[in-house]
């Protein structure tokens, strides 16, 4: 071969070849090894020919070589003496491959499969490989997770050591299909088995890998333990009230619909609704936190008056749910009520007071007064509002008499807020007789509703339905004004003043502008305050003494007259009338019906007309009917005589014989 042609071939060559004589002096480069050197000389390469020449080994050897720009290149060598016809050494050839991009690689990815080493090894989840259901690989965290202080501890175990018997076939079966279908299946939670035998809830992935040339699966499990109790306390505080930690309505709902489909329609058991007793007023009274105790203690109770079965759920501010196990009839449901009605009654000590609270109890029944849990809890409530209507302190089971009232009265609700604006209220008023002239001293203004449909209807009727919803304010502010404006007309037509009592309902009085009321309404009638009087009950005014002294001294100053309605019906009333600036205390009427039918009744209404007057107070007594009533209360020297043996309440045209009778 023409050297020409060989110098050509070896020029075409990707490794770098160079030769030397036996002196040791290059006798050929290619292109590539200059290309490796670049136009300097290079000792390595030189050094590296005459260790060839001499015979030593640099086969396969990796060596460093700077070129001109002192770029450094990589080279993997491999060395050749070349020899005579007679076996002498006439110099050396050595091939020199570049392997800098190789190395680059190489070190690139040995980087990188070590950043994602450490990646794998401080990761915060669990990351292992299992092979054969044999644990060939996890991380720290993963060890740490099932309780080793280092994977060496656990990798070669069995990988179904850490999963619970019940849960191993689950386990087994997705790690089938992912091998055998080569798909990754979604996310789920399932729980591991620590070493020390407890359970860790967690999300558990995986995939199927190589792994050291075999088939494998890769898989992640993210520690939920925390997650899982945080959602079961978020779970809990939805459906379970917080300050008792009984169930609350929903969760009560729920149960209740879940009883309703799992009993059959033959099947009876009833639930209660329990609402305690003029809650309100203890609240205002003990304040609210020492109201919430009295709660909590409610809630003691109840589930110590139930067994474990019973459902015990508060649903609201002071009322509660409860209901007994299936198959319960009337006749365990009454002992059941009593039962809790006993241990609500019992008093409670709050901060060393002594305090009673009672409760009142609706109960309904499956099937016959529901057969869902909307229509059980409301009739059982409309079955609560009923006993508390009747007294209070009691049970009365639902029927459907008891809807039909509570129709009435929401009709009624709504007919009360039009009345106003309709002016379909009007004023009565019963005359007071002086029992020493027999003429009129006054008279007591009292409200008629005079409906569109249902004709005149009675105050009986309508005045607790205001009360309860709060309409009663409105009512008595209309009654103060239409009263005094009668009051100006009668002036302006007989001219003198007549005195009228109003009543005033406990919500009217403890609003915080009543005396400015009070006043403004004079003001524009032109009236002196002494031709009004207001007229409070004895429970109305030991509601809240320390308040009520305080609008009564506020409304005495202004110059109104003040009346103790009922007196005698309440309590604490000889230890307290004395502090009030009360003018006139009126005889409750059951003493007058009672005054003939027994003594005690006579000795009470003889004590109060002494207490009026050895306290210098104005005595009236009302609902006298005959005339030995009459007779017998001015034998006794009671100042006014008030009932239907004088007039009946009259509206305002009737009643101008009896003032013009008074002017004679």
């Amino acid at each position: 071969m023409r050297e020409s042609t060989l110098t050509s071939i070896l020029d075409s060559m990707e490794d770098g070849v160079i030769a030397c004589d036996r002196n040791g002096k290059v006798t050929f480069m290619n292109q590539a090894y200059r290309d490796i050197i670049g136009e300097n000389d290079n000792d390595l390469s030189i050094g590296l020919l005459n260790k060839t020449l001499q015979g030593q080994h640099v086969d396969k050897e990796t060596y460093p070589i700077k070129n001109s720009a002192n770029d450094i290149t990589l080279i993997k060598t491999n060395g050749k003496q070349i020899r005579g016809k007679s076996d002498e050494t006439l110099g050396a050839l050595l091939v020199a491959k570049n392997i800098t991009k190789e190395e680059q690689i190489k070190k690139a990815l040995q980087e990188s499969e070590q950043r994602y080493r450490t990646l794998v090894d401080l990761a915060p989840i669990s990351i292992f490989v299992k092979m054969d259901d044999t644990l060939a690989y996890i991380n720290q965290f993963g060890a740490e997770m099932i309780g080793a202080n280092d994977p060496k501890e656990i990798i070669g175990r069995p990988s179904s050591d850490f999963i619970p018997p019940e849960l191993r076939h689950l386990v087994d079966t997705r790690t089938k299909t992912i091998l055998d279908n080569r798909v990754s299946l979604q996310p789920y939670e399932t729980k591991l088995l620590r070493l020390d035998g407890k359970t860790v809830d967690v999300q558990a992935n995986s995939t199927k890998i190589m792994y050291k040339g075999k088939e494998a699966i890769l898989g992640m499990n993210m520690d939920i333990t925390d997650k899982k109790i945080s959602d079961e306390k978020i779970i809990h505080m939805a459906f379970h009230d917080p300050l008792t930690d009984l169930p609350n309505r929903r969760y009560f709902t729920q149960l209740l619909t879940q009883r309703i489909i799992q009993v059959q329609r033959n099947t009876t058991f009833g639930i209660y609704c329990l609402d305690l007793d003029n809650f309100k007023h203890i609240n205002d009274w003990l304040n609210h936190s020492n109201g919430d105790k009295i709660i909590r203690e409610v809630s003691m109770r109840l589930k110590l008056c139930v067994d474990k079965e019973t459902v015990v759920a508060r649903v609201s501010g002071d009322e509660f749910m409860i209901m007994p196990p299936v198959e319960t009839d009337e006749s365990y449901l009454k002992k059941l009520a009593m039962k809790i009605l006993t241990a609500i009654s019992k008093p409670f000590i709050i901060e060393g007071i002594e305090c009673h609270v009672t409760s009142s109890i609706g109960i309904s029944m499956y099937p016959n007064q529901g057969v869902t849990a909307d229509t059980l809890v409301k009739n059982a409530a409309i079955a609560m509002f009923s006993t508390k209507i009747n007294g209070k302190n009691s049970y009365t089971f639902f029927h459907q008499e008891l809807q039909d009232q509570l129709t009435i009265k929401r009709e009624m609700e709504l007919d009360l807020q039009k009345a106003l604006k309709q002016n379909e209220f009007t004023l009565y008023f019963q005359p007071q007789i002086n029992t020493k002239t027999n003429t009129l001293f006054g008279v007591e203004a009292l409200i008629r509703w005079q409906h569109p449909r249902n004709g005149l209807v009675s105050p009986n009727e309508f005045i607790p339905i205001a009360e309860e919803s709060g309409f009663i304010v409105f009512i008595d502010e209309w009654v103060l004004r239409e009263a005094c404006k009668q009051i100006k007309k009668w002036n302006e037509i007989f001219g003198f003043l007549i005195t009228v009592k109003v009543n005033l309902s406990a919500k009217q009085f403890y609003q915080r502008d009543l005396v400015s009321l009070v006043s403004k309404v004079l003001t524009s009638n032109s009236l002196p305050p002494s031709c009004l009087e207001l007229e409070i009950t004895e429970s109305t005014m030991m509601k809240d003494k320390n308040k009520a002294l305080s609008t009564l001294l506020q409304l005495n100053q202004l110059g109104v007259k003040l009346s103790l309605d009922d007196f005698g019906t309440g309590f604490s009333s000889l230890s307290y009338i004395k502090d009030f600036p009360i003018d006139t205390i009126k005889i409750d009427r059951s003493f007058i019906h009672n005054i003939f039918k027994d003594t005690k009744s006579q000795a009470i209404v003889k004590t109060i007309i002494n207490l009026a007057h050895s306290l210098k107070l104005q005595v009236i007594a009302e609902g006298i009917e005959t005339e030995e009533q009459a007779q017998f209360l001015q034998k006794h020297s009671c100042h006014l005589l008030q009932g239907f043996l004088y007039s009946k309440p009259i509206p305002v045209e009737e009643l101008e014989p009896f003032i013009k009778q008074s002017k004679t």
